[in-house]
């Protein structure tokens, strides 16, 4: 078959635009677990509590970049799981840290107020407790919920669009291939309107989600999630005020 010229051009942009994508951010590795040969279960793991809270993005509300990640999700069929960048933002006037979840054609948000970060840093120090003493349960399906509960706000969709729920939230871990990953399961969730007083239709609202994380990429997470850290940002960004100019003498 000829390849004319317009075809090598198509085939190096192709190749070009796999390679950017492809250097985003490097492939996790998942974590490596044995389990210990116990029948009791863990006290952390039977500790629930349900942080009712919700977060709301205000207009107007200027993000600032506090750091980056990766986690997983389940694929198209849910046959496997694959992996998607995140960015970690802070909303000053929503007191929010925001998950956005990177993909090739839309983005993805998770607005976490003080109450759900309060909840995912309970949660990161049960887990991490169960991982090192060998708790995780290889054969229990009702792991996903172990860690407790927290109401988050998810919005979805292309740019001028946007899906907005507030799910119930759970967290807990599964394994997976036979490696542990700590999850994130939102829950289904109608659609609330875009805004105060805008008459717009809502969405369709959202469905089961579940999200998977490695050690490493809970540890990015709750970094993100440091109280001490937020505050440094409101403190430098925030209340800052700009030292008053004089006019030059001459």
């Amino acid at each position: 078959m000829k390849i004319t010229t317009s075809n090598k051009i198509a085939t190096l942009i192709l190749a070009s635009l796999i390679s950017c994508f492809a250097m985003i951010y490097a492939q996790e590795s998942p974590d490596t677990y044995e389990e210990a040969n116990i029948n009791k279960k863990s006290s952390s793991s039977l500790s629930k509590s349900l942080a009712e809270a919700t977060t709301s993005l205000l207009h107007g509300d200027k993000p600032i970049g506090i750091g980056e990640g990766s986690l997983f999700e389940y694929n198209t069929f849910g046959t496997d799981i694959k992996q998607s960048a995140v960015r970690y933002h802070y909303y000053p006037k929503a007191k929010a840290v925001v998950v956005e979840i990177v993909s090739l054609v839309a983005k993805s948000y998770i607005y976490l107020d003080a109450s759900s970060r309060e909840a995912f840093r309970n949660a990161y120090k049960q887990y991490f407790s169960d991982f090192e003493k060998h708790l995780l349960s290889k054969t229990s399906r009702k792991t996903y919920n172990v860690y407790g509960s927290t109401i988050t706000e998810y919005r979805q969709g292309m740019i001028g669009t946007a899906t907005i729920t507030k799910p119930k939230t759970t967290l807990g871990y599964r394994f997976f291939k036979n490696s542990p990953y700590f999850c994130i399961t939102l829950w289904p969730a109608e659609a609330e309107p875009f805004a105060p007083g805008v008459d717009v239709e809502p969405g369709d609202g959202s469905p089961r989600m579940t999200f998977f994380m490695t050690k490493k990429q809970f540890t990015a997470l709750v970094n993100a999630l440091d109280e001490d850290k937020i505050e440094a940002i409101i403190q430098e960004e925030i209340l800052s005020v700009p030292e008053n100019e004089y006019a030059d003498e001459y």
